[in-house]
């Protein structure tokens, strides 16, 4: 609703939605939901969540876990994870606990700017696929979330919007496409080969 209030295009919430339905979790999708009806929790035009996490004046995590099966990241040997601006941060699932009644626990965490920065030195920005989301405690007002994925994006400069943000670019879902269209048969003239193209 606040979206047709605004005037915002609508594929952010569809691709939203059909990126809930990638979580093997129906009660994560669930939860979800609330937890973006903080203020300051937009999504991308790709349907991406921006929400924000403190970390440690040198970016590393506040917490470690020396347990936590990491996929993509670096850590130290407490186990804290670097949240280098660019960074791709990833874990097992099965590192991230699932049961929403635990508040603190094992997992990557993110939350609501008001979180963050009651929790961290710093403040930096994490792009989330709902895909990735894996419980949202209820503690702390659904102010925090855990999750098995994210892209760390930006250091906090600013609050951002409360629904939708174009800010971030959209992604290169074909990285080997050059921009150019080409024909099946090989040509390079698309619009040769198909003169209806538009």
């Amino acid at each position: 609703m606040a979206f047709l209030r605004d005037g915002l295009p609508y594929q952010p919430i569809a691709n939203y939605m059909a990126r809930c339905r990638k979580n093997q979790s129906a009660r994560a999708i669930t939860e979800l939901y609330p937890f973006l009806e903080h203020r300051n929790m937009p999504l991308t035009e790709e349907g991406f969540i921006i929400a924000y996490k403190g970390v440690q004046s040198n970016f590393f995590s506040v917490m470690g876990n020396t347990s936590t099966v990491v996929l993509q990241g670096q850590t130290d040997e407490g186990g804290h994870i670097l949240n280098e601006v660019g960074k791709v941060i990833e874990i097992e699932r099965s590192s991230c606990d699932d049961d929403f009644r635990n508040g603190c626990s094992f997992g990557l965490h993110a939350g609501s700017l008001a979180y963050a920065k009651g929790w961290g030195q710093r403040v930096v920005l994490v792009e989330i696929d709902p895909a990735d989301v894996v419980s949202v405690p209820e503690d702390c007002n659904c102010q925090k979330l855990r999750c098995c994925k994210y892209r760390v994006i930006g250091e906090y400069t600013g609050p951002m919007p409360d629904t939708y943000t174009t800010e971030f670019g959209t992604r290169d879902t074909n990285p080997t496409d050059d921009g150019e269209d080409t024909c099946d048969c090989g040509s390079d003239d698309f619009q040769d080969c198909n003169p209806d193209y538009d």
